[in-house]
């Protein structure tokens, strides 16, 4: 399949996004890529396409079960029971374990975000429904939840701001730092907590235009994700698309 030439609407909406990470380029501005997710039960408050929810509480909002915190918990240490012998983490903390299983698909009460506003791009614009629009959004961390930082992320109380250990290589590559959500199954509303927000939709159409120049910026799987699972994602999606091959 070869690659559309790029459109004039194309070239419109990375300028816009050269805008929005200019109007948040501030050093206390971080950046989360969000694809859109829809709630299935008709009505559920807090189910937004775009709702700011960590994933252990999503399974609730798309009607799969309700929201077990007990379960949460049981699910994040057998995740460390079965992993302390593929990890150097004499160091870790419970956030760093946590951080950790969320980067290998568990689900956790944290939030992904970035310094990087590329790397926020980035993750919007990759994997899911490519028919889909896609979201990222800006936060100015206020000092208040830069004081909330946990080392244990249970007992949060408040939505919280956390940075872990530089030894967890996605984390680090991927310019990581997350929100703590102490309720887990609840979108969480900055604006209802004078948090400054941005936010800046990203349409199908212009996906794919995205995901190419952000390749140009040397924004890939194998370079975010560190492994080889990451170098394979990469060749896949170059195969599916006809894009070039680096050496």
């Amino acid at each position: 399949m070869v690659s559309a030439s790029p459109t004039p609407d194309d070239f419109a909406k990375w300028a816009e996004f050269n805008g929005f990470m200019l109007s948040a380029s501030h050093a206390g501005w971080i950046f989360r890529g969000q694809r859109m997710r829809q709630g299935m039960r008709q009505g559920l408050a807090g189910c937004e396409s775009y709702g700011l929810r960590p994933k252990a509480g999503r399974a609730d909002c798309l009607g799969l079960r309700d929201y077990d915190s007990s379960l949460e918990r049981l699910i994040f240490e057998t995740f460390k029971r079965k992993s302390v012998r593929l990890v150097d983490a004499n160091d870790y903390s419970d956030l760093d374990w946590l951080a950790l299983a969320q980067h290998h698909g568990v689900p956790t009460r944290l939030l992904d975000w970035s310094s990087n506003p590329l790397v926020a791009a980035w993750f919007a614009v990759n994997g899911g429904n490519m028919d889909n629009d896609c979201k990222i959004f800006a936060i100015l961390v206020p000092g208040i939840m830069r004081n909330r930082a946990l080392t244990n992320p249970f007992a949060a109380t408040h939505v919280s701001y956390a940075q872990t250990t530089p030894s967890i290589e996605r984390v680090f590559r991927q310019h990581g730092v997350f929100t703590i959500y102490p309720d887990p199954d609840r979108d969480w509303d900055p604006d209802a907590e004078n948090v400054p927000m941005h936010r800046l939709t990203i349409p199908a159409a212009n996906r794919s235009f995205f995901r190419r120049i952000l390749g140009k910026f040397g924004l890939d799987h194998q370079r975010l994700m560190t492994d080889i699972d990451g170098i394979g994602a990469d060749l896949a999606l170059r195969y599916l698309t006809d894009q070039e091959v680096a050496p």
